[in-house]
């Protein structure tokens, strides 16, 4: 065997650690080689016999130009293929966004005045979890994304931080402002020393800065539904370390393993050893990061892990269906809820993003589509509006039961659709856009994709996706 294809076979044989070291940093590419691996017996270079593992396509290339092809193959058949394009969005995964802030908003509706029945409770009640689908998509998009850069940006982790403070921090701010002159906070989730004023110099900096996801009195208390927007800022801080140093020494499958362990961990360790809590603060105790990592790591794991046989395609949707209907019959207790809702909502990304058949209803919605494109304007936007127009001028909308949730959801849902639309336009997209034309001028990305290589496939990988969230 040529010396060129043996130290690409040998690469297939190193563990990730190494691997990283003798190579490039690994891909998706090299796990689904990795798992597709079979034993081959071939001559070495001293002449004798081994057992050496190689792709299945291996068998078919040698010489310097076959590896180039056993590459290219790998990348082009790989359950990432089919996307047109690179840059190009997902709309499955934009369609999730849409099912998880419509959950958000049914459950904000619903939650202002509870109504005392089981279905409600087990239904629209679970509309919570919707933000955990959203740190899913999160991580998966951003994972698709860095994979599209690599080797593209001079400056990639820079360029990386800049992309998300631009596309999080100016609607963000604009909404901060609004709700200070407005005078909505949440004191529920501040000390009792802040019940008067949320609003202080403190608080501010913190929001600014998004520290606030780390400090408990400052965590959710100037917006309501702020909490998410910390803890995902937290991630992103910690991403570039995620993928350039965790991912390839321990890959995907550990890297799951540890994100459950931690949420389960983090709140137990935090009630015990630094008991007693305040009510107020005891959210922290599973809204911080920690306490959210398995939904990120569920993120990060599922843009490495191959698509399934065909065999499994339909199983895998029922699967989703009977996981998904046990937890929401379950009475699951705050400590255990992220654990347990991250298993179908895993399952519903992975088959969405592997485009599985069953989930088409999804994928290929219009409606749940636009809400996803729209989903951050409208979940920042949607409890101001809740708090401070639709429940002091609306007058229904504080009953109980079902008429009070209709009547807080349908003003609710249209002052939503129309203030996220033009913010959307005229705030989200402008500054997103602004922001991308400062980071190529500032040297940290180029200006335009550069063209792929003449080996590699016309068609990008599915994971080649836009990172716009």
């Amino acid at each position: 065997m040529p010396l060129r294809a043996s130290k690409v076979v040998v690469a297939q044989r190193l563990p990730w650690s190494a691997r990283a070291r003798h190579t490039r940093s690994p891909t998706p590419d090299d796990w689904n080689l990795r798992l597709s691996s079979t034993t081959l017996v071939s001559g070495g270079a001293n002449g004798g016999g081994r057992t050496q593992k190689v792709a299945r396509s291996g068998r078919e290339n040698q010489g310097a130009k076959g590896a180039d092809r056993l590459a290219a193959r790998a990348r082009s058949e790989s359950s990432f293929g089919g996307t047109a394009g690179g840059g190009a969005r997902h709309p499955g995964l934009d369609a999730l966004r849409g099912l998880a802030i419509i959950g958000v908003l049914l459950f904000h509706a619903y939650i202002v005045n509870v109504i005392p029945h089981i279905i409600w409770s087990r239904t629209v009640g679970q509309g919570a979890e919707g933000v955990g689908l959203f740190f899913i998509v999160s991580a998966l998009t951003l994972s698709a994304s860095w994979h599209h850069r690599q080797g593209r940006d001079p400056k990639p982790t820079a360029a990386f931080w800049a992309r998300r403070f631009f596309r999080i921090a100016p609607l963000f701010y604009v909404v901060l402002v609004a709700a200070w002159l407005i005078g909505q906070g949440k004191p529920g989730y501040a000390p009792h020393a802040m019940a008067q004023n949320v609003f202080t110099p403190g608080n501010l900096l913190a929001h600014v800065t998004f520290a606030f996801g780390w400090i408990p009195a400052y965590q959710n208390s100037w917006l309501g539904v702020e909490w998410s927007i910390g803890t995902e800022m937290a991630f992103y801080l910690l991403f570039p370390l995620l993928v350039l140093w965790l991912m390839p020494r321990v890959g995907p499958i550990r890297v799951l393993f540890l994100g459950f362990v931690t949420s389960l961990a983090w709140p137990w360790l935090m009630a015990h050893v630094f008991a007693p809590w305040p009510g107020w603060a005891y959210a922290f105790l599973f809204w911080s990061l920690p306490g959210q990592a398995v939904w990120f790591a569920l993120g990060l794991a599922l843009f490495w892990i191959p698509r399934p046989g065909r065999g499994l395609d339909s199983l895998s949707i029922w699967m989703i269906a009977a996981v998904a209907l046990a937890v929401a019959l379950m009475n699951v207790p705050p400590a255990y809820g992220a654990v347990m809702w991250a298993i179908p909502g895993g399952l519903l990304t992975y088959a969405v993003w592997h485009r599985l058949p069953g989930v088409r209803g999804i994928t290929q919605s219009r409606v749940l589509q636009y809400a996803g494109t729209r989903s951050y304007s409208w979940y920042l936007l949607h409890w101001p509006i809740l708090t401070a127009v639709v429940l002091p001028y609306f007058p229904d909308a504080g009953q109980q039961g079902a008429l009070g949730f209709v009547a807080r959801l349908i003003p609710m849902a249209g002052l939503t659709i129309v203030a996220g639309e033009l913010s959307y336009r005229f705030i989200e997209e402008p500054a997103r856009k602004w922001g991308q034309r400062l980071i190529a001028r500032w040297g940290w990305a180029q200006r335009r994709a550069t063209a792929a290589p003449p080996h590699e496939p016309k068609l990008a990988p599915q994971g080649q996706l836009s990172a716009r969230r």
